[in-house]
């Protein structure tokens, strides 16, 4: 079934990498003239191979981030280890989606990495990570609209850290220049991580759009490629107007079971981190003086993805691209805000939130396990080969998302009862 599921969706996947600008700008063709200057041809054969290459390169992305958690080496970042690698959002969709935007996964875990591992010079890793973003703009417009709402998230809680605040709040005498020194740092990372993606941005709806003949021409180049039904060919000249006007013709019962699937695949993995995961992602927003920040960065990301949705009828992708960026951003989340006793005698105890030292009780308080976690009794950071006990049901948990079928199996529009219990009709 997963091979079925696969080849039924290989012509539109390997079109996208037989776009180039040979004949001027276009959309999605950054990826495809990559291929075309290092000398591989445009043809359906150049098409498989790199699409497999993009999927190498996330699941490579997220073996990173999985093997950090791990050397947490505590029950809440063992937990997201798990569910990083079960979740259908993850490794299953890079299997059979394969489309060159997902290389702004890793580009997020490459992030992570900064924000985690970076000790000076933040602004200029973040603006050489924000061009990064930029080229991933121009290989596909969705990563604007994706994982750039996400990477703002990451970059605001690794900014705060565990005790930062933007506005103030009760603290000791030193709390507002602490205060403006964290708000400065934050408008300066955002700003270097936001540049370039925007220019880019600008660049594609100005001229992104191709003229028939530069669509007839691209066509004309292609060696060797299945016309089979739709590709991407046929929607590069498709404009905002002309997408919001094809997601509003979708049948109703497709957008309900699709919606429906998303909803409770989104569920599902946000009990499981509420109930087994550990700092979480939301801890540095409802903190006093924080909660205005919060609530610009939750109209960030939720009106980027409202505008997703109603642009793009690709439902159960963009429910998969979108929680594999919420999942990746809350694993260095726990990376960030709970760093194991290893990292603090090191020296490498992250950089990105230095605060007064009146402050270290709150440190210390966050830093503590919570009696009442659903995880139990190990503290963060335990030593080498002891063992992290974790939830009796987690394996349990972990074994039904991972034997979920690719979303790609059920289309945009199979029964639930199909899906969620692993039958086909």
């Amino acid at each position: 079934m997963r091979r079925g599921a696969t080849n039924a969706n290989d012509p539109f996947v390997e079109s996208y990498y037989l776009i180039t600008h040979r004949h001027g700008f276009v959309r999605h063709g950054l990826m495809g003239e990559l291929l075309y200057l290092v000398g591989a041809p445009t043809s359906a054969s150049t098409g498989k191979a790199a699409s497999f290459a993009v999927a190498i390169v996330m699941i490579v992305a997220l073996a990173v981030a999985i093997e950090l958690l791990i050397r947490q080496r505590s029950a809440p970042s063992a937990a997201m280890a798990v569910l990083l690698a079960a979740s259908p959002f993850c490794i299953d969709f890079a299997l059979v989606d394969r489309r060159p935007d997902l290389v702004a996964i890793a580009l997020l875990v490459v992030l992570g990495l900064v924000v985690t591992r970076v000790r000076s010079h933040h602004v200029a890793a973040l603006a050489a990570v924000g061009v990064g973003f930029g080229v991933m703009v121009l290989v596909h417009e969705d990563v604007a609209l994706i994982e750039l709402p996400w990477a703002v998230v990451l970059v605001a809680v690794a900014t705060l850290g565990r005790s930062g605040r933007i506005f103030g709040g009760p603290s000791d005498d030193r709390s507002g220049q602490a205060d403006r020194r964290v708000a400065l740092r934050l408008t300066a990372r955002l700003a270097a991580l936001g540049v370039a993606p925007f220019l880019a941005a600008l660049a594609v709806l100005r001229s992104g759009v191709p003229s028939p003949g530069q669509v007839a021409r691209l066509r004309a180049d292609v060696v060797g490629f299945r016309y089979k039904g739709r590709t991407e060919l046929d929607y590069l000249r498709q404009t905002l107007s002309q997408s919001f006007h094809l997601v509003g013709s979708m049948p109703r019962f497709v957008q309900r079971d699709t919606i429906a699937i998303g909803l409770v695949l989104v569920a599902l993995q946000a009990i499981w981190i509420m109930r087994w995961v550990a700092p979480g992602l939301w801890e540095p927003f409802v903190r006093a003086g924080n909660r205005a920040l919060g609530a610009v960065v939750a109209v960030i990301v939720s009106g980027a993805t409202v505008l997703l949705f109603v642009t793009g009828f690709d439902w159960l992708r963009w429910f998969c691209d979108c929680g594999a960026s919420w999942l990746v951003v809350q694993a260095f989340a726990v990376l960030v805000l709970a760093p194991s006793p290893g990292d603090a005698r090191s020296g490498r105890r992250a950089a990105w939130a230095r605060f007064p030292s009146g402050e270290r009780a709150t440190h210390a308080a966050l830093a503590a396990p919570s009696s009442s976690s659903a995880v139990g009794g190990s503290g963060r950071g335990g030593p080498r080969g002891q063992q992290i006990p974790l939830p009796a049901w987690l394996p349990a948990a972990a074994v039904y998302l991972a034997a979920m079928p690719p979303l790609a199996a059920v289309a945009t529009g199979g029964p639930l009862h199909s899906f969620f219990f692993f039958f086909f009709v």
